[in-house]
């Protein structure tokens, strides 16, 4: 009965043992690289705040040649810098790097139109332009769209001779136009 006891013992230490050297011969962390970098947006424009990960990966490489994928979270990767050009970026993950290059674009007004024009008919006795609740609205390169007051520098010079004619409006470097007509003042018999 003790040679039964002694062999139960013995089996259960053994197996301990060998249960405490393979937890203790955990393979190291060797490298990691991102798997699919198209899944990474790399442009952005300087109104943007962070990056766009789309369910990016990593794949991390053990010591023994194992791989495991993991997912790419944006805490793992250095602070987003939105000034405009190209900037790396460093993703870390226990202590082992990577990068990717992404290039920011400034945001720039791509074309403008007029909301609610300025007045049209005016007489020669017009000096200029009535604005009252006239806009321009300006869609930018980053799919903004925005909404200013038109004013009068942003207009070409009125001309008050009779017969219709052409305003350009500026904005941010982009025009548009609008007409108008200038009439005669009636005189009274």
């Amino acid at each position: 009965m003790k040679k039964k006891y002694f062999s139960i013992i013995c089996t259960v230490c053994f197996l301990l043992l060998v249960m405490t050297l393979s937890v203790g011969c955990k393979t190291a962390l060797k490298d990691i690289y991102i798997v699919d970098t198209n899944k990474i947006q790399t442009t952005y424009f300087t109104s943007d705040q962070s990056f766009k990960l789309n369910g990016a990966e990593i794949m991390l490489v053990y010591s023994d040649g194992t791989t495991k994928n993991t997912g790419l979270e944006l805490s793992m990767i250095s602070a987003f810098d939105n000034t405009a050009g190209t900037h790396t970026a460093t993703v870390t993950y226990e202590g082992k790097t990577t990068t990717f290059h992404y290039t920011v674009n400034a945001v720039a007004v791509e074309r403008i139109e007029l909301i609610n024009s300025p007045k049209t008919n005016y007489y020669t006795s017009s000096t200029n332009y009535e604005l009252s609740s006239a806009q321009v609205r300006a869609f930018y390169n980053d799919g903004a769209t925005r909404y200013v007051n038109l004013e009068l520098g942003m207009i070409s010079a009125f001309d008050n001779t009779v017969g219709t004619h052409t305003a350009t409006v500026t904005y941010e470097g982009k025009t548009t136009t609008f007409s108008y007509t200038v009439n005669a003042v009636a005189v009274e018999r």
